[in-house]
This record gives C-alpha cells, sequence and structure tokens, in this order.
C-alpha cells in the first residue's frame, strides 16, 4: 500500500506542479474583481459628490459603470452630477434615458424641466412646468419654479397671474413674500 501511494505521489506531483506554474484562473474570479472594483469606483464617487466635485464624481460613476455596476440609482446620480456640474446636455440624455423606463416619475420629469430652464431653453421648460402644474396643482414647488421661469422669460403678465394662484392656492406658504419681491424687483427694472 505504501509502495502505491509512494507511485502515485511521484507519477501525479509532477502534474500539480506544472498546474501551479500555469496560473489558471479561478473560475468566477475575473467577476469578482470587476463588482470589487466597481464598488470601490462608486465609493470615491459618492466621496467626490459630497465634496461637491461633480466632474470627478461622474468620471467615477462611468468607471462604476464600465465595470458592471447598474441600477436607476446610479443613473440618476449620475445625472444629478452632471446637472450640478452644469453639464446640460448629458444631463439631460440621462434623465431622458430614466424617463423612459419610469415615464411617469414627476421627479424626474421636474429634473428635466429644470435643465431646460437652466440651459436656457426656456419654451420646452415653460411647457414642461404648465403640464407638470396643472397633473400637480397640490404640489407648490412646481408652481413657484413656474413662475420663476416664467419671469426669467419676461413673461410678467402669465408669472402675475400664475402667483395669483399660488397666493390662492397655498396662503400659508413661505415662499410668497420671497416671489412678490422678486416679481416687483422684475417689474421695476
Amino acid at each position: 500500500m505504501k509502495i502505491k501511494l509512494l507511485l502515485s505521489a511521484l507519477i501525479f506531483s509532477p502534474l500539480i506542479f506544472s498546474c501551479k506554474s500555469l496560473n489558471f484562473p479561478i473560475p468566477g474570479e475575473s467577476k469578482i474583481v470587476r463588482q470589487n472594483l466597481a464598488a470601490e469606483y462608486l465609493n470615491i464617487a459618492e466621496s467626490y459628490e459630497k465634496l461637491k466635485n461633480y466632474d470627478n464624481a461622474v468620471k467615477y460613476y462611468r468607471m462604476a459603470i464600465d465595470n458592471g455596476a447598474s441600477s436607476a440609482g446610479l443613473t440618476y446620480k449620475m445625472a444629478k452630477c452632471y446637472a450640478l456640474a452644469k453639464d446640460w446636455e448629458n444631463a439631460r440624455k440621462m434623465y431622458d434615458e430614466l424617463l423612459t423606463s419610469d415615464p411617469d416619475n414627476v421627479n424626474l420629469k421636474l429634473s428635466i424641466a429644470y435643465v431646460d430652464a437652466m440651459s436656457g431653453d426656456f419654451e420646452k421648460a415653460l411647457e414642461e412646468y404648465r403640464i407638470l402644474s396643472e397633473e400637480n396643482p397640490t404640489d407648490a414647488s412646481i408652481l413657484k419654479n413656474y413662475i420663476s421661469v416664467l419671469m426669467a422669460d419676461g413673461k410678467y403678465e402669465i408669472a402675475e397671474e400664475k402667483f395669483l394662484l399660488f397666493k390662492e392656492t397655498f396662503p400659508d406658504n413661505s415662499s410668497i413674500s420671497e416671489i412678490e419681491t422678486k416679481m416687483k424687483e422684475k417689474l421695476k427694472d
């Protein structure tokens, strides 16, 4: 029996040694490495986002995606960082992509209206805010933003009309005096 074991050890030891030296990958190892990289890139991206370094946050979110990370939440974070970095074109593309998969999401529609307004496309933004304010008549922030974009576009008569609606609908809202002051300033100019 000892001789048999010794012979089998002698016969198989070169095979074991040669397999060891070939560095065969462990099954699934590359997937785990990519997942770990993606997680690290996400951590770095979130750290940059907290530091308000949105350009670097976007860069690391992209690296996380390139290494297999994916979710609507990740895409939303990236779109938000693009918007905060004032990269309106890329922010708009990503919000549009998200809206395609969630067409009833009011927050995405608001984000798109905001991006359009900030990029100077008041025509689109006004139409989006008009629709949003009609669909969400109890949301004071939507009407407030609509009024702001109307004023930015020089549509003071409509802004004043919407402001009267705002005061009537939300009489206790703390933004009334702020909007009123801004409207008076704009009308003086």
